[in-house]
């Protein structure tokens, strides 16, 4: 079971490799360049907001995230503003324009600041983008032909990045997995993979930290069972980096996770597009 698995405390903030970095990044910049980017609107929290339309395909990245149908059993909670949004929503859109910002302000990478996407996995419009982001997968309940699209994404050389969900949803998650990946089992992470090198070197005693869900622990899929080959879903299990993200220019949270939050995600989309 996941639970078994060793864990490891948290660390460092900001030490190691720059790859494809601007400017050298120092233990602030994550949070001071959230700051500027509210000052110019990135960072407000509607979803209703009018500036934020659907971003064509650039050949840069765009952030995309996944909207999906509810499990028929499934319930949840309430949503921001007090309305009831669903699983797929949440940190909507807040976290996906921070970790935007923080992409085009570390790296050059050409990025997309002004606009994100949400994409149905049955919408060809996935292949144009090579990653995509899900919020609370215990929720998640893929059509046949949303499993048959998501297996050719990744086969084509996709990645997905599953976040925010506990022990409670690691059953839905594996059964709608299995349908999309029969052969692929779920890896336990132990610091030493590329991921964790791509951008940020982040050490195998900092890959975990302490979210509300408990010790993170993270999670791959590789083509063919074999971690020596290309890694196609990072799983971020008893964690929420996106509610880090979502919080980080608020003060909600410990500078020290927010941050941390961000290494993770520079260097998840990192490894995808060099990948």
């Amino acid at each position: 079971m996941v639970a078994a698995f060793a864990t490891m405390s948290a660390g460092a903030l900001f030490a190691g490799t720059r790859v494809l970095a601007r400017a050298p990044v120092t233990a602030g910049a994550v949070e001071s360049s959230v700051h500027r980017a509210g000052e110019v609107g990135i960072v407000a929290n509607s979803a209703q907001d009018p500036t934020w339309g659907f971003a064509p395909y650039n050949g840069g990245f765009t952030f995309v995230r996944v909207r999906y149908d509810l499990s028929m059993n499934s319930g949840f909670g309430r949503g921001r503003g007090g309305g009831s949004n669903p699983p797929w929503f949440h940190d909507y859109p807040t976290a996906d324009r921070n970790l935007s910002a923080i992409i085009a302000e570390v790296t050059n990478l050409r990025t997309s600041t002004r606009q994100t996407n949400i994409i149905r996995l049955d919408d060809p419009m996935i292949f144009r983008f090579p990653i995509l982001y899900m919020s609370e997968p215990g929720y998640w309940n893929p059509t046949d032909k949303e499993v048959v699209s998501l297996r050719a994404y990744l086969a084509k050389g996709g990645f997905i990045i599953f976040d925010d969900f506990g022990e409670e949803h690691w059953p839905n998650f594996v059964l709608q997995m299995r349908r999309v990946m029969p052969d692929l089992t779920p890896l336990p992470l132990d610091g030493t993979e590329p991921v964790w090198r791509t951008f940020f070197d982040i050490s195998p005693a900092d890959i975990h930290m302490e979210s509300y869900r408990g010790t993170a622990e993270f999670l791959g899929l590789f083509e063919d069972n074999d971690r020596t080959k290309r890694q196609i879903a990072m799983i971020d299990f008893k964690n929420d980096i996106g509610e880090f993200m979502e919080y980080s220019g608020r003060g909600f949270y410990p500078v020290d996770l927010s941050n941390q939050a961000f290494k993770f995600g520079v260097n998840f989309i990192i490894y995808a597009v060099t990948h």
